[in-house]
């Protein structure tokens, strides 16, 4: 039974029962690695948010018990997630991944302070993006160094609007964030020549994104704006003039 099937004796019984099924055989196998005996509790819980897949509770139970991740995940939903399409399963994949940004960054989740966050999807969110600012910032230095081709190819500038490459992997990031679109995932592309991302701004606001580029060869592929909105007119007839001044097809 330890060999093959990574349990105990005992758990054979309760493991023959016709409700129980190939989930519940992995789950006990987490349960019994970590030194927890079978809980119904948990068990149950699962059946009642339909939850299928028992990778999303091995990284937590390495660090808490089944009662106190079950009424962890139960509060976090019942505060902050009422209203979520993705029910308490959804929280419980946040928290999942909460964890893994949490010992990619080396936190203490022996401290119950990181370990249970008051508000979770605050605190994914924070560590999510702590993570990809570990990930973009080997890309600086390249996205740097061809900036001065990228304005001899690309900058221009025209009735108020301006066209501009960006100084690093960390401004497209910040771009993606603050204009609620997905941008901030393109560094990597860019810096190893897969696209050009480019920035549309006021002249007299360069430090404000408002529209963003990509471009691939000599074709504009999207421009998009705050939550992925389209040009405005006055950003599409710039984009004409832009495209014609720098030989490029526009986006289909």
């Amino acid at each position: 039974m330890r060999e093959v099937l990574q349990i105990e004796p005992s758990d054979l019984p309760w493991l023959q029962q016709s409700k129980h099924g190939i989930r519940d055989l992995l789950l006990l196998r987490i349960l019994r690695r970590e030194g927890y005996q079978p809980s119904e509790e948990l068990f149950s819980w699962l059946d009642i948010h339909s939850v299928s897949e028992t990778g999303c509770l091995e990284l937590a139970l390495k660090y808490t018990t089944p009662h106190k991740l079950v009424r962890y995940l139960d509060r976090q939903f019942i505060e902050h997630s009422p209203n979520s399409y993705r029910g308490t399963s959804g929280t419980l994949s946040d928290y999942k991944d909460y964890l893994r940004f949490c010992e990619e960054l080396h936190y203490d989740l022996r401290n119950e302070f990181v370990l249970f966050p008051k508000h979770l999807a605050r605190a994914h969110d924070v560590a999510q993006s702590r993570i990809k600012q570990k990930d973009v910032e080997q890309y600086d230095a390249r996205i740097a160094g061809i900036r001065e081709g990228l304005k001899r190819q690309y900058q221009f500038k025209s009735k108020g609007l301006v066209v501009l490459p960006p100084r690093s992997a960390q401004e497209i990031v910040i771009e993606g964030q603050k204009l609620h679109h997905c941008v901030g995932g393109y560094a990597e592309n860019m810096a190893n020549d897969r696209c050009t991302i480019l920035f549309i701004r006021r002249e007299k606001r360069k430090s404000k994104p408002f529209y963003t580029v990509e471009v691939r060869g000599d074709r504009v592929i999207q421009v998009r704006g705050a939550n992925n909105c389209a040009p405005t007119p006055e950003v599409h007839d710039f984009l004409e003039v832009w495209e014609k001044k720098k030989h490029l097809k526009g986006a289909a």
